[in-house]
């Protein structure tokens, strides 16, 4: 389905004077209790946000391209210069889900808000009604094969929206990092037998049950090993900035799925924590992880395709850690019940305390 700004996006589309904006208000104050929101609404008439005599609208209105005013907990920002929809869109994946006022004429999933006798002979198999959500009336009368809602049955509207949002959910695939240097463990950590048989076998056994596709993410010297080369290997694009470095190739290779991405030296990781996780993923945040002393665990955890841009943006500013990365994203962090199977296992003496 096609988005203008956001993934998640749902559009509110009609005439002037049709209830829009009663109807999205309704709908906020329910939907806000659950999902953080951003708001557009599109106004071909041109509009005023700055109050005349402000210090913000005289500086705008003597010659600024732009005035931007914040406080500690809101900001705005007004500007003539044409939108940077690649920077706009980058701002709106903060938000769990986008709602936007207009654009009727546009392709994207929308409902149509409307007089009953006014719609009740448009032809919606034209272009701009291909992801018509459903229309909105003001009456109980229903429309022949389109999904029609009274304007006053606010449950039923928001019950389609969260179906419609939850509908959305991208599949989720695994990916099994392998890739670093091993030096301080002096062995592939990989090609270690913890539990009968090598990690990089026990992992992916242990994830199949769980996820649509296994990807296991190596370097270049170690995708001709034949321990290796059976699986969907993933090399490396960007060599020896460690995990942030697996986990964006991944995404290279495939932007519209989230990945669950585990270690090869957490050796005691089990199917309880694997169901624990998959079960509180949210799709909606960054990202979902176990809480951990240090804020969360990232290195058993699911990145949601959003979290692309931002963990390309941290290599771009040569900071590699996730954690860093991540510092300001609202992630999904539940409690961790498993902190003794999160031990990391990376030198011989680690693994021999193990293996005893």
């Amino acid at each position: 389905m096609n988005h203008k700004f956001h993934p998640f996006e749902i559009a509110f589309s009609g005439y002037s004077g049709s209830g829009k904006t009663t109807l999205i208000e309704k709908l906020m104050k329910r939907l806000s209790k659950t999902y953080s929101i951003a708001f557009i609404k599109n106004d071909i008439h041109g509009f005023q946000m700055d109050k005349e005599g402000k210090d913000t609208y005289r500086i705008y209105h003597a010659g600024a391209d732009s005035a931007y005013i914040s406080s500690p907990k809101e900001r705005a920002y007004l500007s003539k210069k044409p939108l940077n929809y690649s920077i706009f869109k980058q701002e709106l994946l903060l938000y769990d889900i986008v709602i936007i006022e207009g654009y009727k004429d546009e392709n994207i999933a929308k409902y149509l808000i409307s007089d009953y006798e006014k719609v009740k002979n448009l032809d919606f198999k034209l272009n701009k009604y291909k992801n018509l959500l459903g229309v909105i009336v003001n009456n109980e009368k229903k429309l022949k094969d389109i999904k029609t809602f009274n304007r006053n049955d606010i449950d039923a509207i928001y019950d389609d929206i969260v179906t419609n949002i939850n509908s959305k959910k991208t599949k989720l695939d695994a990916l099994i990092l392998v890739g670093g240097k091993s030096s301080r463990m002096g062995e592939d950590k990989g090609l270690i037998d913890y539990n009968g048989k090598i990690q990089v076998d026990f992992l992916y056994n242990l994830l199949s049950p769980f996820v649509n596709n296994i990807f296991v993410s190596v370097n270049p010297s170690q995708a001709v090993l034949p321990e290796y080369n059976k699986f969907n290997l993933i090399k490396d694009k960007i060599q020896e900035i460690g995990p942030i470095g697996g986990i964006t190739s991944a995404f290279f290779n495939n932007k519209k799925n989230a990945f669950l991405v585990i270690a090869c030296d957490i050796p005691l990781v089990n199917e309880k924590m694997l169901n624990e996780l998959i079960k509180n993923r949210n799709f909606l945040k960054f990202g979902t992880f176990f809480s951990s002393e240090y804020k969360f665990e990232p290195l058993l955890g699911i990145y949601e395709p959003k979290s692309f841009n931002f963990l390309i943006n941290s290599i771009v500013n040569n900071r590699y850690g996730i954690k860093n990365a991540f510092k300001e994203l609202e992630l999904n962090i539940i409690d961790n019940h498993f902190t003794s199977e999160f031990k990391n296992i990376n030198t011989q003496e680690e693994k021999k305390k193990l293996l005893k």
